[in-house]
């Protein structure tokens, strides 16, 4: 029997290609309408983001991010190599924020995110996982979606305990 078939999934994995998270036309087309229809419509602001420091694998001081619907489903996102959570702006303040709830860390070494001098800390898996286990305990997370992109897909446990 293996681990996997002992264990209830306690996340939702999801990787998505860069053109796909890049995309905008449904802001563009949504402008173009709204334009049509009334030129004084005016649009709501995007939620705030708040920040703060929560320590992940190894003691590191990991920098979170959160928006949006504070009751809505929560999504996780993982930035790509030499990313922040600047990578996810769009998410951040597009439609996605006004129904979820979005978090985003900075990986170590990357952004506000401590930046350790031990190279073995950028390459190991389960610390890693204790980084993202941390985040998801942390903000009080339940089943979160988890959303890579690139590198930060890599970093993804097949499996959070």
């Amino acid at each position: 029997m293996s681990i996997r078939s002992t264990r209830r999934p306690s996340s939702l994995l999801l990787l998505l290609p860069l053109f796909s998270l890049a995309c905008r036309e449904d802001h563009a087309l949504a402008a173009q309408v709204g334009e049509s229809q009334s030129s004084s419509r005016i649009q709501a602001a995007p939620p705030a983001l708040t920040a703060e420091r929560i320590i992940g694998g190894g003691g590191l001081s990991l920098a979170v991010y959160e928006t949006g619907n504070g009751g809505g489903t929560p999504v996780v996102f993982i930035h790509g190599f030499t990313g922040s959570h600047l990578s996810w702006q769009n998410q951040f303040t597009g439609p996605l924020a006004a129904g979820s709830r979005l978090v985003s860390y900075e990986l170590p070494g990357h952004g506000a995110s401590d930046k350790p001098l031990d190279g073995a800390r950028y390459t190991d898996p389960a610390l890693w996982a204790d980084d993202l286990d941390a985040v998801i305990r942390g903000k009080n997370l339940d089943r979160p979606i988890l959303v890579g992109w690139s590198y930060g897909g890599y970093v993804m446990p097949v499996q959070i305990p």
